[in-house]
């Protein structure tokens, strides 16, 4: 089996990550390397985890250089390195785990019910994906769009600046109207698919407390907006 080129959709909540990122360190202060089967074929039961999502992210250690082949040789034995082992500590004193209370800065409820049993459960990238879900579900409701349009065609079929079925009060000019279309355009297709750039910190509490509250913002927008004079 290629290890190398598992994949999975899902983060880990940092409550598992601890424990892997303990697994190592456990190994590294006793000079010993660990390898990523040990964990997949033993541990991963232990910490109640499936393998595809743990197998993700030993690889995601690996490629931010928190772990690393101390023998050349025998590269498939993992070690701490200085920045894991920061790491480590961070997870195991909690200093990641940010407060963030979702529940008091956002408006919609309905977003809210969508969105807090993901990200109380630390599944923030879901979290993240639910939120703009609710977003193109309200896009649909609102310009009476068919279920199959998606993403930013159904961005561009509601609020294209030249022919979109909507506009918004505030956008005067040209320039306004192009800019609340890119704002939801580019909330779609960055925001969407959040375990793509996971670099950018979609796996933190307050990176993604941040993102639904955008989310939020963007259904405030959509509730004020009205249909074109053409489309009236």
């Amino acid at each position: 089996m290629n290890l190398r080129h598992e994949r999975s959709e899902v983060a880990l909540s940092k409550e598992i990550k601890r424990q892997i990122l303990g697994m190592f360190k456990e190994y590294t202060d006793r000079g010993r390397s660990l390898r990523f089967e040990t964990i997949l074929k033993g541990a991963v039961k232990k910490i109640d985890a499936p393998e595809r999502e743990v197998l993700q992210f030993l690889h995601k250690l690996e490629k931010d250089h928190m772990i690393f082949p101390p023998d050349t040789v025998n590269d498939d034995f993992f070690q701490l390195t200085e920045e894991g082992e920061t790491y480590a500590k961070e997870l195991e004193l909690g200093i990641s785990q940010v407060p963030f209370d979702l529940e008091a800065v956002v408006i919609h409820e309905d977003l809210l019910q969508d969105v807090m049993p993901s990200f109380e459960a630390e599944r923030y990238g879901t979290a993240i994906f639910e939120a703009l879900k609710h977003i193109e579900k309200k896009l649909r409701a609102k310009i009476d769009a068919d279920a199959e349009l998606l993403g930013t065609k159904l961005v561009d079929k509601a609020f294209s600046p030249d022919k979109g079925c909507l506009t918004h009060p505030l956008c005067e000019t040209g320039g306004e109207r192009q800019g609340i279309h890119q704002l939801f355009r580019g909330g779609v297709q960055l925001m969407k698919s959040p375990e793509d750039h996971r670099d950018f910190g979609w796996d933190d509490r307050r990176v993604a407390g941040q993102a639904i509250v955008f989310a939020d913002l963007l259904l405030g927008l959509l509730e004020q907006a009205e249909p074109r004079r053409e489309h009236t």
